[in-house]
């Protein structure tokens, strides 16, 4: 389950800003992630994955 207190980036090492985690089901996490052209806004489920059906690099990983 995803603390939106600690520190997360995506699988591609990508920094993440979440801002909640009280969105509608099944994508209750929201924030932003950092690209190369700026912060781009969207959401991961509550176990962090961005897809449903499959991995991703855009899934959340803690950072230590």
């Amino acid at each position: 389950m995803i603390d939106i207190n600690k520190k997360y980036q995506t699988g591609y090492g990508r920094e993440v800003r979440l801002y909640a985690d009280d969105g509608q089901h099944p994508y209750v996490i929201h924030g932003a992630v950092l690209r190369d052209e700026g912060w781009e806004a969207t959401q991961w489920m509550i176990d962090g994955r961005y897809n449903q059906n499959e991995e991703s690099g855009w899934d959340l990983v803690e950072v230590e």
